[in-house]
């Protein structure tokens, strides 16, 4: 018996776990991001997107940027700051382990570092 996931064409689903009030809150993962687009120097009112899906919110992050080399690098800062945010999700899932935003952000500019040694660092001027 093949345990194969079946391809199809229709989009993957995200269900949300609601709060006991009824309402999804993603404050956690919000004041995260704060924190990274400060320190990046990124326009903190992409924060608020007016769009319904982070595909369209990630790519509009990265087009505000002129040259490929700084969209690369925002889209190097998005990619480990949303894989460090899932990671802290699952450490509170399955290890039942917590840490605090600040923590999280310094794992995000440990890693972002880490990227600086070995290609070099990132060009981030604003558009």
């Amino acid at each position: 018996m093949c345990m194969c996931a079946r391809l199809t064409q229709q989009p993957d689903e995200i269900v949300w776990r609601w709060t006991a009030d009824g309402v999804y809150t993603a404050n956690y993962a919000k004041e995260v991001w704060h924190l990274v687009f400060n320190w990046a120097h990124l326009d903190p009112s992409s924060l608020l997107p007016d769009c319904d899906d982070i595909q369209t919110w990630w790519a509009s992050v990265i087009q505000q940027h002129n040259s490929k080399k700084q969209r690369r690098s925002v889209a190097v800062i998005l990619m480990v700051s949303a894989w460090n945010i899932w990671n802290e999700r699952n450490r509170r899932v399955f290890n039942n382990k917590f840490q605090q935003p600040v923590q999280v952000f310094g794992m995000i500019k440990a890693e972002l570092l880490l990227r600086v040694v070995g290609c070099g660092r990132p060009e981030l001027s604003s558009t």
